[in-house]
């Protein structure tokens, strides 16, 4: 039930429905092949194999949850950032692109069992980036960017150093979800995040922090607002598990809003495509208020800015 939903494709969430921030699942493959079969046809009576040249090759490879739920617009994670890539050179004036990839490494018991991350593993993820944006990176912006003379990311974050509205234009922020052993091999080698190229949503206060998250707007309003208005960046969800696209329930999305969180998730920025017929499903969809793409924040948005439009 909490799987029973779909998504367009990333140039059609960019193009028809203003998405600035999206999120991609990515599981190790150093040698690749490990994801080519997926053993939960087994119970469909369906092949296992997947027929997919691309995914025998190595690199980090895209999907929700190993053997079940692995179609995806993007086999690759290289895949995904080259469409990444190509939409913003053709759109060079778009505001900052939020890109979080979430790192999976588990999977279903007594079925393919995913590969682990380790700092190896991140050093090829970062190549991965590198590989597609170049060795200096072009636009995307990394935690040594950030950082300037500071001595931390999350110095430079509570400082207000952040590039302005004008400066950001045409980039992109790369930030992982990582658990917290994860974590440890990210920054292995890396203090601080240095010479890294993705931000890592951590917590608030470690020197590595500049973006971190609290996914309920509801139980955690006061903490995302107090936040925000320390300069930290903060994700929030408006929706989870299909639940406010049923019901239609739209509190937990007026939460969202009013926090000031900046990334702001949702699953359903369309009605779900049953909602016309099937009485299951309501027509529960988010946008910002008048399909604008962005708008001044409501916690800490300068007061002069106040009733001017923030477009592409």
């Amino acid at each position: 039930m909490e799987l029973d939903y779909t998504h367009e494709s990333l140039t059609t969430q960019f193009d028809s429905f203003n998405m600035r921030s999206i999120e991609i699942d990515i599981y190790n493959d150093p040698n690749g092949g490990a994801y080519y079969d997926r053993q939960g046809n087994i119970l469909i009576l369906e092949p296992t194999a997947s027929n997919e040249p691309q995914l025998l090759n190595p690199g980090m490879k895209v999907l929700h949850i190993t053997d079940i739920d692995y179609l995806t617009h993007h086999l690759t994670f290289f895949s995904a950032l080259m469409t990444i890539r190509d939409w913003s050179n053709l759109h060079p004036n778009h505001l900052p692109l939020i890109v979080m990839v979430e790192a999976k490494d588990t999977g279903i018991p007594l079925m393919t069992t995913p590969v682990p991350y380790t700092a190896a593993s991140f050093d090829a993820l970062d190549a991965e980036v590198a590989s597609v944006f170049g060795a200096t990176l072009g636009q995307v912006v990394t935690p040594d960017e950030l950082r300037g003379t500071y001595a931390t990311p999350n110095e430079a974050a509570l400082a207000g150093a952040w590039p302005t509205l004008a400066e950001s234009r045409g980039t992109i922020y790369f930030v992982l979800m990582l658990s917290a052993a994860q974590k440890t091999d990210y920054l292995a080698g890396h203090p601080a995040l240095t010479g890294r190229n993705m931000f890592i949503f951590g917590e608030p206060g470690d020197g590595e922090t500049a973006f971190t998250k609290f996914d309920d707007p509801a139980a955690n309003q006061d903490t995302i607002q107090s936040l925000v208005q320390a300069g930290y960046m903060v994700r929030t969800r408006t929706d989870a598990g299909t639940w406010e696209a049923r019901s239609g329930d739209y509190s937990r999305m007026n939460m969202a809003f009013s926090s000031g969180a900046q990334i702001i998730s949702t699953d359903y920025y369309r009605p779900d495509e049953r909602a016309p017929t099937d009485p299951g499903w309501s027509d529960y969809s988010v946008q910002l208020p008048n399909d604008v793409v962005a708008r001044l924040n409501p916690v800490n948005g300068p007061a002069e800015y106040v009733g001017i439009d923030i477009d592409d």
